[in-house]
């Protein structure tokens, strides 16, 4: 019995610690709505709009490769460094577009073009 109740707890504390690994990556929130306000900004530029009429969809933090946060890759290589940054959702006239940030710069992610 205290075998089974020892086997028990060890599970336990194994899937606590690997749910703790895959928790929300830690990105400081300091310039998050000025990453937000850039993007809004370079959204409105490229579609002929104005900074009021995009709204913010949601946003998260994400942990990236820098080559997917600027949009060059889909996917980074194995191993290649992580970069703290955020993924965001702006909409502008009933159409979503994503953009990410490594907290300095934004970029439109896949590409923008004004259709």
């Amino acid at each position: 019995m205290k075998t089974a109740i020892l086997a028990f707890v060890a599970l336990a504390a194994a899937a606590t610690a690997g749910a703790q690994q895959k928790a929300a990556p830690r990105v400081p929130l300091r310039n998050l709505d000025e990453m937000i306000e850039m993007a809004r900004a370079d959204l409105a530029t490229r579609l002929g709009g104005k900074p009021t009429e995009v709204t913010l969809a949601g946003w998260k933090a994400v942990q990236l490769p820098a080559r997917v946060l600027r949009c060059e890759v889909q996917k980074g290589d194995e191993g290649e460094p992580l970069v703290a940054g955020y993924q965001m959702v702006l909409v502008y006239k009933a159409r979503d577009y994503t953009y990410y940030s490594d907290t300095k710069a934004v970029q439109a992610c896949p590409r923008i073009s004004a259709d």
